[in-house]
Order: C-alpha cells, then sequence, then structure tokens
C-alpha cells in the first residue's frame, strides 16, 4: 500500500505548506476518526514501512511516528542518510527501528518493479467476480483476495454468516503467523480449513 500522507500536487487545498497546515493534519490523524479505517488496518497489518520524502530530525516527523507505531514494533525502512544531529540518528534506531539504507537508484527500481506488478495482478483481478474466479484465485494462493470477492457475491444468509466465520478464521492464521507464537501444525490446519471452506461456499454458487 502507498499512503500519501501530505496531500496531492494535483489537489491545492491538501498539500502541506505551513504550520496552520501541519497542525491540521496532526489533529485529523490523532483526532475521532483519525486516518481512515482502511489506512488503519493496513498499518496494522503491515509488516515494513518504507519512508519516502521525510525528514527524521524534524519534531513533528517523530510525532507521526509515534502515532503510526502506538501499536506497532515492525521493521521501518527510510531512503535518507542526512541528519543534522548524530543523536537523532542513534534514538530514530532504537526508538522507532528504523533502519537508514541510504539513497540508491536500484531501490527505486525494484520498487518501481514490484509495484508493475501489482497492477498487473490487479488487472487480472478485475475479471468478472464470479465463482470461477474465487476458485482460479485460491488455486493461485491468493487466499484472502478470494474471499474478498466470494464474501459480496454470497446472498444466503447462512451462507453470509459462514463467509464471516471464515473471515475470522482467515484473519487469526495471519495474525499467529505473523506473532510466530502458535503451533505450525495448527496454522497448517486452520489455513486449511479456510482453504476448505472457500472452496465448498465458492462451489455451491450458481454459475
Amino acid at each position: 500500500m502507498l499512503y500519501n500522507l501530505c496531500g496531492s500536487y494535483r489537489e491545492d487545498a491538501s498539500l502541506v505548506l505551513d504550520y496552520d497546515d501541519l497542525f491540521r493534519l496532526l489533529k485529523t490523524a490523532m483526532g475521532t476518526p483519525g486516518l481512515p479505517k482502511k489506512v488503519r488496518r493496513a498499518l496494522g497489518e503491515a509488516r515494513s514501512f518504507f519512508f519516502l520524502g521525510f525528514d527524521f530530525d524534524k519534531w513533528y516527523t517523530q510525532l507521526l511516528l509515534r502515532l503510526l507505531y502506538e501499536d506497532n514494533t515492525p521493521m521501518q525502512v527510510a531512503l535518507s542518510t542526512q541528519y543534522g544531529n548524530k543523536d537523532n540518528q542513534i534514538f530514530l534506531l532504537k526508538q522507532f527501528n528504523i533502519k537508514f539504507i541510504g539513497e540508491g537508484e536500484a531501490f527505486f527500481d525494484e520498487l518501481c518493479r514490484r509495484w508493475q506488478e501489482q497492477l498487473n495482478e490487479g488487472a487480472a483481478d478485475a475479471e468478472k467476480p464470479d465463482k470461477h474466479l474465487v476458485l482460479r484465485l485460491l488455486k493461485e494462493g491468493k487466499t484472502g483476495r478470494a474471499l474478498e470477492i466470494l464474501m459480496k457475491l454470497l446472498t444466503e444468509p447462512e451462507d453470509k454468516d459462514m463467509a464471516v466465520m471464515v473471515s475470522n478464521w482467515y484473519h487469526k492464521w495471519e495474525n499467529d503467523t505473523k506473532a510466530g507464537t502458535e503451533d505450525s501444525r495448527n496454522l497448517d490446519t486452520l489455513y486449511n480449513r479456510v482453504v476448505k471452506n472457500i472452496n465448498d461456499l465458492a462451489t455451491n454458487l450458481p454459475d
């Protein structure tokens, strides 16, 4: 996910250009409801982050870091090695677990290549949402995407209830896998249960 926190140059009103804009951004991000729900969920599920265009010496950047990682301790990566204060670099390394990898065209080339792959996959997933697409995604190992489409196709209340339960199992499997606290055999069993139920629900859908 790419999330432009500080506005788009195509929309003048969205840009953070002065301290009034900055304080408005901080107030919005930290208030209620704060960042969009989908963004908060993505932040909670993410394992690594890349920061582009931020000055980590600034107090408000560090304040935003505290907001974004209040409940997370993932690896965070920044493309910068310029500091006005060496102590700030040490603080950021220890406080936020940030790894600074410096400037690098190779990194951006790889980032663009992977982004293009995601776009291509998205175009492939733009096919007609039906049972056949769900089953194909399931075979390709895109279980989360298959479940997402399946839930939109179901119409019977009991099937919807079952899909919600399967979704809960899937998110539990994701969270336990990331945490590394559950026995791998239990995780495999849970994942297989998710796949079987998605397959059964999709197979029973009309053509």
